[in-house]
């Protein structure tokens, strides 16, 4: 997918939100802010949520990232706001906690004239994508993330 296929996709994603439907699924996740991956916790938490989206089957994953799903609000967000110099940062994050890396790609966008950022997460053919670094006190070494059907 290209950056303006994205952009249209979310753009739908956040139109559909808007209408009442419930977006997030095991390839779509909304924060209302950033990651900070400066810190360990936010490190963790971005490998658990983009490794279980790139080893759960299916098409490309997404990480939209200034739009609240439950509150249906913007809340101005921008890669800057991760405290990383650029976004191949985020590679060597990924390269140093998981077994194979994967791929991700950061996009800042004008969404409604409210500013977002989008992980776009390509489907991987090395699954599983096992963690092997994380934070000693959440003792998730070697641990693989998948997302899960939740049933309602």
């Amino acid at each position: 997918m290209n950056q303006v296929d994205i952009k249209q996709l979310v753009e739908n994603l956040i139109a559909n939100s808007f209408a009442g439907m419930e977006i997030e699924n095991q390839k779509v996740d909304f924060k209302r802010k950033w990651y900070n991956l400066k810190s360990a916790a936010g490190k963790n938490e971005f490998i658990k949520d983009t490794s279980a989206i790139v080893n759960t089957i299916g098409p490309d994953g997404f990480i939209i990232i200034g739009f609240d799903e439950k509150d249906k609000s913007y809340h101005s967000s921008t890669f800057k706001n991760s405290k990383l110099r650029d976004s191949s940062d985020l590679n060597g994050i990924i390269t140093k906690s998981v077994s194979y890396p994967y791929e991700v790609n950061v996009f800042d966008e004008i969404i409604n004239g409210n500013k977002i950022s989008i992980i776009h997460i390509p489907p991987s053919i090395e699954k599983p994508h096992v963690i092997k670094l994380l934070n000693r006190a959440d003792r998730l070494h070697g641990k693989t993330f998948i997302c899960i059907n939740k049933s309602k």
